[in-house]
């Protein structure tokens, strides 16, 4: 049942025409877009590209420190770009951190989330997938949990990724939960409390991935009908998010924002404790929205 691809790390090139970066830098310029470099500050050299570090001011009868390095690529990372309920997106979406995959399903990691595909069979372009958009917090999808009809995504380099029919299940972190829940990969179990009620339920056991890699813990979990976990961190502290199965009692359907995840290892089974939990809004299979979105790798 457990089939584990080694996680790739992998970085690609976007056309001319790409979203605008982050800035990045100290006093004085502007950040640039990821093309091109910041504009210099005050008796500073302008930013390199990628990003664009911004220009330090110039001591008093000195000479101005140069522009900032660019970001850019500086780790790997994916850009964001398209629209999502009538709202522009243009931004970081958060540094790579790698692939794994099981027989019909895959994951792209991002810092504590990442991009699941499921329903997919053999190699090549994956072409309108179903899946789910866990962005990470602090970056230009702010968090939001999406499910997508249709994910599309370019063998090889894995860009662009392409996500398209999305469904809004809110955001992480949601509202404050109180409880454990620990969830057992052989049998499927969830079991723990959320605000003092008792949860004890069982979904089929559909598949997981585990990869350490660069000091973090990358997991992907498949139970029940739609029951997904993602966590990435480091280990004691990974986070992630929680789709529960359609199973689970008063929970079912509902998505878990996961501030805190450990992982135990028995042979190819994992138990998972997931801890400083909250709830996001929504349930599966979401609340449909209009726009696309499309994630590429931001240029070295």
């Amino acid at each position: 049942m457990l089939v584990v691809a080694g996680l790739t790390p992998a970085c690609g090139t976007h056309k001319d025409g790409s979203p605008t970066g982050p800035s990045f830098g100290g006093n004085g310029g502007a950040g640039g877009t990821t093309e091109a470099g910041g504009a210099a500050g005050s008796g500073g050299a302008a930013g390199s590209a990628g990003g664009g570090g911004a220009g330090g001011t110039g001591a008093t009868g000195g000479t101005g420190a140069t522009g900032g390095t660019g970001g850019g690529c500086a780790e790997l990372s994916l850009l964001v770009a398209g629209d999502l309920a009538g709202a522009k997106v243009s931004g970081l979406l958060g540094g790579y951190r790698g692939y794994a995959g099981l027989v019909t399903a895959q994951v792209d990691y991002l810092p504590g989330g990442g991009i699941s595909v499921w329903e997919i069979s053999g190699s090549g372009d994956i072409v309108g997938a179903p899946g789910w958009l866990s962005a990470p917090v602090g970056t230009a999808l702010a968090g939001a949990q999406l499910l997508a009809d249709s994910v599309s995504i370019k063998d090889g380099a894995q860009m662009p990724i392409v996500l398209d029919g999305l469904h809004d299940l809110g955001s992480c972190p949601g509202k404050a939960v109180k409880g454990t829940l620990v969830v057992t990969t052989d049998t499927g179990s969830i079991k723990g409390t959320l605000d003092g009620a008792g949860l004890d339920v069982s979904a089929a056991a559909n598949g997981h991935s585990y990869v350490s890699y660069a000091g973090d813990e990358h997991v992907f979990v498949l139970m029940g009908d739609h029951g997904r976990l993602i966590l990435e961190g480091p280990p004691g502290a990974a986070k992630g998010a929680l789709l529960m199965p359609g199973s689970v009692a008063s929970e079912a359907n509902s998505l878990l924002c996961v501030g805190a995840g450990s992982v135990t290892k028995n042979g190819s089974a994992l138990t998972l404790t997931l801890t400083s939990l909250s709830r996001a809004s929504g349930k599966w299979p979401g609340t449909a929205v209009s726009g696309k979105l499309t994630a590429t790798f931001c240029k070295p």
